[in-house]
């Protein structure tokens, strides 16, 4: 393989810092999402003084911790593939000895579906704020109503359970979205 011209060395280039800008661009989504979680929990205050119910509120916190789970799937997919894209052009760029000496993993390309543990730490978050609320609300709604007559029973309390299952069942497409695109391992140069 021969050295790039002027004209494909400069498209790389430009390429190469685009790809930079999408992987940045895909992490700070995730700490956006962050922020809308610590956000949701603020709804908290409001099912304590009485604005909300404890119901409602559980259920927002679930549709706002499987959009951040989304997130994490759809960036790790971007990030993965845009390194596999910056790992293509290092090797057009860089010699193998240069390569080596400036990092082990230039020019070596990720798995699709790997995800970087920086994404893994933000889903550890959010599932960790969705099994705290909602073993409080299970705690605080649901067991209460155990052994009650079935005339008793209120459909709002089962709400954050009907959007947790939907969540499942919503990110499970979503996963499989974002990393059934091809593994650029197998198929890129």
């Amino acid at each position: 393989m021969g050295q790039p011209s002027k004209e494909e060395r400069e498209l790389l280039l430009a390429m190469y810092g685009q790809m930079w800008n999408n992987i940045n661009r895909h992490v700070m989504v995730i700490w956006q999402s962050v922020t809308a979680i610590v956000g949701s929990l603020a709804l908290f205050s409001l099912v304590e003084k009485g604005v909300i119910g404890l119901d409602m509120g559980t259920t927002f916190v679930v549709i706002i911790g499987a959009w951040l789970l989304a997130h994490t799937y759809d960036s790790s997919a971007w990030f993965n593939r845009n390194q596999s894209i910056i790992s293509a052009i290092e090797k057009e760029l860089l010699s193998a000895e240069l390569a080596e000496r400036l990092h082990p993993v230039i020019g070596k390309r990720r798995s699709i579906s790997d995800m970087v543990l920086q994404f893994r730490i933000q889903q550890w978050l959010a599932l960790a704020i969705l099994l705290l609320v909602l073993g409080h609300h299970f705690v605080s709604r649901v067991l209460p109503g155990f052994g009650s007559p079935f005339t008793t029973f209120e459909a709002a309390r089962a709400i954050p359970y009907v959007a947790s299952t939907a969540a499942v069942v919503g990110l499970v497409l979503v996963r499989r979205k974002a990393y059934g695109v091809k593994d650029p391992d197998k198929s890129s140069p």
